[in-house]
């Protein structure tokens, strides 16, 4: 999954900016029925890489493809006003971070409130 994780960042990154920059662009991809059904493939196949990691023991459990999801937007979603190449730098930085607080140890604390699912986010 980390793997998965990292190489969709770059991509990822771009959709997030565009989203940001150009407000219609998001309206644009949510009414495309082509993009509303590639985004429930991809959404599906996060949902089966966060559970195959759960089962082989190395994503903590108390954590769902939605809560992945959302943490990724949060990560590539740029600050205003941070240059270029901070903005890059954190996200790498950020993103090794996260993965790691994803992992599963014995050590682990619980999170609050339940896991956050994909039919949380709607229309996945």
């Amino acid at each position: 999954m980390s793997r998965f994780i990292r190489r969709a960042a770059a991509e990822l990154r771009l959709a997030t900016w565009l989203s940001i920059w150009f407000t219609s662009t998001w309206e644009e991809l949510h009414a495309d029925p082509e993009e509303r059904r590639l985004r429930r493939t991809l959404l599906k196949i996060l949902d089966r890489l966060v559970r195959r990691a759960q089962a082989d023991g190395d994503l903590r459990h108390d954590v769902d493809a939605g809560d992945v999801t959302l943490m990724m937007a949060l990560l590539l979603r740029p600050m205003p006003g941070l240059r270029t190449e901070l903005t890059q730098r954190s996200v790498d930085r950020y993103l090794a971070l996260m993965l790691d607080g994803l992992r599963a140890r014995p050590d682990i604390q619980q999170l609050p409130a339940a896991e956050i699912g994909l039919a949380d986010l709607g229309g996945a």
